[in-house]
């Protein structure tokens, strides 16, 4: 560029330039300081919550949610209601997901209309056009039924409410379960109730319960789909003086620590895995946003964990008083390396007899019920402390640390580290 191009003389283009350099540093310095806020904002992912915090489940997806969350700097989380309205639709075109419980008609098809990807951590409405995340209720009624049958337990009952789609699955699944050892299963059914909700004493469901738990034969292995529901059985058999578990024994769900802790016997309990489902619905949620999709393909259901035995399912119903012995024995043994040889000894009796004695009582080897009994109590140690693997290998008899992963690998297909990571939604990175 020559001076006849600017109309300036040479000094005049030095001061020119040096306006120019000037003004594009100080825009320069704007877009240090504004561009990483406007990228921030573009970039940032926000999921909403629309979820329940009445009980431990759905606490323990939130807890999972916010971990999964946290390995993201650039996500966040927005509680919101489950509720169809125009602040609500206000308030989600500002999101990018939703992860939420769907209990009503009208929120499923509020959030189809809205287009937003949705994950449904719920299983109470049957029929919704929404697949869910949740649990594999199958494997909750086969464990159920095999907890009550190695206690020597034939009869069996279902407290519920069946037009909740957990309770509906979770009774089919225990049907199926008790049928295949050939028991016998009753079921009560407290549909017409208007909510999950504490219920009093003097309600027409809590009579009616009564009246079905006093026609019941004794003993009896009784599952209630949710914790809270097994308090109110627990209750009505304190009423009719009926003993827990002696003459009831009592199974609920949730594992959730405050129900099972402030009951009356303490309460027996399936080990969910909440907060891995939590951790499931972020990944999903990234999947759904990167295949721009809006719901999942088809339900997507994680197994429970296993059973936290407390007072209420503590008892068994076996005469024979030899079983009665090994089982006892067992029972209280476990932390030792003991094997069957051991159980005869205690006995005294043949390998033979008392074989034959325990597969009449419980269905299952001798053998078995000890690897199983031993399993249990590694799998609830792992799920309810922070003990090393090596510390629960020598709490639970297992000799060392090479016989309890051999043991969870033929049982479960993982090592005990996957287990307990998996029941805690922890990913093998973290």
């Amino acid at each position: 560029m020559n001076q006849a191009a600017t109309g300036l003389d040479p000094r005049g283009q030095q001061q020119h330039g040096n306006r120019l350099t000037n003004a594009l540093c100080r825009n320069l310095q704007i877009l240090r300081i504004f561009l990483p806020r406007a990228a921030m904002k573009k970039t940032t992912r926000v999921i909403a919550l629309a979820v329940h915090t009445v009980n431990s489940f759905y606490r323990g997806v939130i807890r999972g949610i916010s971990r999964r969350v946290h390995d993201h700097a650039d996500w966040r989380v927005l509680f919101v209601r489950a509720q169809a309205s125009v602040s609500t639709r206000r308030i989600l075109s500002n999101v990018d997901a939703v992860i939420t419980h769907i209990d009503q008609q009208e929120w499923c098809e509020f959030l189809i209309r809205t287009g937003i990807p949705t994950v449904n951590i719920d299983a109470v409405l049957p029929g919704l056009p929404m697949p869910r995340l949740n649990l594999d209720d199958r494997f909750i009624g086969q464990m159920a039924a095999e907890h009550f049958s190695s206690r020597g337990i034939r009869r069996f009952g279902f407290f519920g409410q069946n037009d909740l789609l957990f309770s509906q699955e979770r009774e089919k699944a225990f049907r199926a379960a008790v049928q295949s050892i050939g028991g016998d299963l009753q079921v009560f059914d407290a549909r017409g109730r208007q909510d999950l909700g504490p219920r009093t004493s003097l309600s027409d469901t809590f009579l009616r319960l009564c009246d079905w738990l006093r026609s019941l034969e004794y003993p009896i292995g009784l599952l209630a789909p949710w914790d809270f529901w097994a308090l109110e059985v627990i209750e009505a058999c304190r009423q009719l003086k009926l003993r827990v578990p002696e003459d009831v024994s009592i199974l609920g769900v949730d594992n959730d620590e405050l129900y099972c802790s402030v009951s009356d016997p303490s309460l027996s309990s399936v080990i969910v895995p909440a907060e891995a489902v939590g951790v499931e619905a972020v990944n999903q949620v990234e999947r759904l946003i990167r295949e721009r999709r809006t719901t999942l393909e088809h339900d997507i259901l994680l197994p429970p964990i296993g059973i936290a035995t407390r007072r209420s399912t503590d008892f068994l119903a076996i005469e024979d008083a030899d079983v009665l012995a090994a089982l006892n024995f067992i029972r209280d043994n476990l932390h030792r390396p003991i094997q069957v040889p051991d159980v005869l000894r205690a006995v005294s009796i043949s390998r033979r007899s008392l074989e034959r004695k325990v597969w009449d009582a419980v269905g299952i080897t001798l053998g078995a019920v000890l690897r199983r009994s031993r399993l249990d109590r590694a799998k609830q140690l792992l799920v309810e402390s922070d003990l090393p693997i090596t510390a629960v290998s020598r709490r639970t008899g297992y000799t060392d640390l090479r016989h309890i992963e051999l043991a969870f690998r033929q049982s479960l297909g993982v090592t005990p580290s996957a287990f307990r990571r998996n029941a805690n939604g922890i990913s093998p990175q973290t």
